[in-house]
């Protein structure tokens, strides 16, 4: 007499559909960094404020082809400008 295995004898389970919420996506650094300076031009200061590595998130924008210029104004202070959006 053949047997069976344990799980072909219990009653086939239907999968229940995943549960949908909408969730609010919070924005990337990189995004709150690239939306304040399409606002025009940021210093190190509020940039800093937004995010701790703006310098690295800065640096992707570049890598991605967006022109963005470095001034220095005194003495540890810059202003960064995005010139163009492609």
């Amino acid at each position: 007499m053949p047997t069976l295995p344990l799980f072909e004898l219990l009653p086939k389970a239907k999968p229940e559909p995943p549960i949908v919420t909408e969730r609010k996506r919070h924005l990337s650094n990189y995004e709150k960094v690239l939306r304040r300076l399409r606002n025009g031009p940021a210093t190190n200061v509020e940039l800093n404020a937004i995010c701790y590595r703006y310098g690295g998130r800065i640096h992707e924008m570049r890598v991605k082809g967006l022109h963005i210029t470095t001034e220095r104004l005194h003495d540890g202070v810059f202003v960064f400008t995005l010139k163009e959006q492609p």
